[in-house]
């Protein structure tokens, strides 16, 4: 499980070095979608499904999040050759910043 977990945020990271300079509509698209997912992240991760005595409830959320991290690498990927404004960058250091802190919740919560 901790390997599962390490393995997101090496992604999470990814996610955050393939930024450049400028700005684009299409990264905007990107970070509105990441951050939906984040907070689709963080609402798991409070409402208490990551504390479950079932351990079917807790692996589904965990493949939940690990699929959607995926996809939003590959997102970021495609964006490589985009231009990225200070602020997209600060934004994306925000977003996988909330996403790191949603990920040690829930390995917390999965401790228990």
């Amino acid at each position: 499980m901790k390997t599962l977990i390490m393995a997101m945020l090496v992604a999470t990271f990814a996610l955050v070095v393939g930024c450049s300079d400028g700005g684009s509509k299409a990264v905007n698209e990107f970070l509105d979608s990441y951050e939906s997912s984040v907070k689709g992240f963080e609402d798991m991760v409070t409402s208490g499904a990551m504390s479950s005595d079932d351990i079917t409830v807790m692996m589904k959320a965990v493949n939940e999040m690990n699929l959607k991290n995926l996809e939003m690498s590959q997102k970021a990927k495609a964006l490589k050759e985009e231009e990225w404004s200070d602020e997209q960058r600060k934004r994306m250091m925000i977003l996988a910043n909330r996403f790191s802190e949603t990920m040690m919740k829930m390995s917390k919560q999965m401790q228990k």
